[in-house]
């Protein structure tokens, strides 16, 4: 479920350390903080810091209609991760067309 960094950034979490001090802790910067963060509320399904603090895997939230449904796709951070499209429903559509008309023209 999460990736062993994440773990790492949910345990300091649980000590109540900000984004600042957990990246001096880790060795990472404060975006990689925020995005290991926002990674761990979307995929505990929680919605604020001291929720996921809060979570234990007993916890773990039923499923929900509002999750994406879509197949992954791939984060682009060459780390094999996988992750949810941020991408509205349509725009893949849009850019496979708007690819095409491109070719077709050339």
């Amino acid at each position: 479920m999460l990736t062993p960094r994440q773990w790492q950034v949910l345990a300091l979490l649980r000590e109540g350390l900000t984004n600042d001090q957990i990246a001096a802790r880790l060795g990472i910067s404060v975006d990689g903080v925020k995005f290991h963060v926002s990674e761990i509320l979307g995929k505990l399904g929680v919605s604020s810091r001291n929720e996921a603090a809060r979570w234990s895997p007993d916890s773990r939230p039923a499923f929900t209609a509002s999750a994406s449904l879509r197949a992954p796709r791939r984060s682009g951070h060459g780390h094999g991760e996988w992750r949810r499209s941020a991408s509205p429903p349509g725009r893949d559509t849009h850019r496979r067309r708007r690819s095409r008309k491109i070719l077709e023209a050339a």
